[in-house]
């Protein structure tokens, strides 16, 4: 998705789709190698209303997801 990426210490992180979610993947840029880190346990908001960044040290993930009528932020702690 093309406004849901972060640039870390640790490599380029982006959300993607797939069936049944979306999942986040992590681009090594000298080695040009996509690792999928995993299927996201709540739905990221689209990027019109919403948002995704990974923390510097890539260790958070911070989303804004909606699971009610309104907006909640959500935080994955411990990315690998």
């Amino acid at each position: 998705m093309p406004f849901n990426w972060s640039v870390t210490q640790k490599g380029i992180y982006n959300l993607g789709l797939v069936q049944g979610g979306q999942y986040l993947e992590v681009l090594d840029p000298e080695t040009g190698r996509r690792t999928r880190l995993g299927v996201l346990p709540f739905p990221v908001a689209l990027p019109q209303c919403g948002f995704s960044t990974v923390s510097e040290d890539a260790r958070f993930l911070i989303a804004n997801h909606l699971d009610r009528d309104d907006s909640n932020l959500g935080l994955i702690d411990g990315l690998r």
